[in-house]
Order: C-alpha cells, then structure tokens, then sequence
C-alpha cells in the first residue's frame, strides 16, 4: 500500500501523468490566481481561483504550443547524431573488409600447392589458383 502511494507520488511529480497535470495546474492556480491570500485581494472566491488557475494552465499549454511549433530544434540534434552514427557503421565496415582482405592476402601469401600433391604424383589442376 504505502510502495503504491510512493510510486503514485513520484509519478505525480515527475510527469508526465493525469496527476501530475491535476497538480501543475493546482499550484499554478494556486501561485498565479492565490486563493484570496498574498496577492492583495481582499476576498478571492474559490470560482475565481479556478477560473484562474484553467487560466494559467492553458496559457501554459499555449506557450508549451508555440515553443515547440517555432522553436524546437531537437530533431536536428537527433538528425545529426543519426548521421554520425551513419559514418560511424560505414567506417568500421570499409575497416572491417580492409581488414579481411588483408587476412586473406596473407593467406594466399602463404598457400603452397605443391604442399597439397601426393608424394610423387602430378599436382591436381583443382589446387592450382
């Protein structure tokens, strides 16, 4: 019971989640609109909190809006990290063929066909190269 309430609470703190949400725009209301207390008002009705709170929690959302819409510039980094790693494959793949062919040329260095003939027999035309 109390792991569920702790795991519920970090959720509603961290985001994103219906609680978290509930909460942000409780305390934005709470901050901007004030239930009557600290902003000078001399009775602030709990419609007008509310009222101000949705306020402030929409304006919020607007401004979230028109950030990401104009401003949001992630998905170059993202592009360019992908590029990278792009380059990144292709160099260890012309490095690993470089790599191969060279085994392989030391191989070939190596391969003696006469080493593959029967003692005294001619050697068979399948080993030559």
């Amino acid at each position: 019971m109390l792991g569920g309430l702790r795991c519920w609470a970090s959720r509603a703190i961290r985001g994103p989640s219906l609680s978290h949400s509930i909460l942000f725009g409780a305390a934005a209301g709470e901050h901007h609109g004030g239930a009557g207390k600290g902003l000078g008002a001399k009775s602030c009705g709990t419609k007008t909190a509310v009222t101000k709170s949705i306020g402030s929690y929409a304006s919020y959302y607007l401004y979230r809006f028109v950030c990401l819409t104009t401003a949001d510039s992630t998905h170059y980094a993202i592009a360019s990290r992908w590029r990278y790693m792009e380059k990144q494959n292709l160099f260890f793949k012309e490095l690993d063929e470089t790599l191969a062919a060279g085994a392989l040329g030391a191989l070939v260095k190596e391969y003696d066909p006469v080493a593959t003939r029967l003692p005294f027999k001619p050697l068979e035309d399948k080993y030559r190269i």
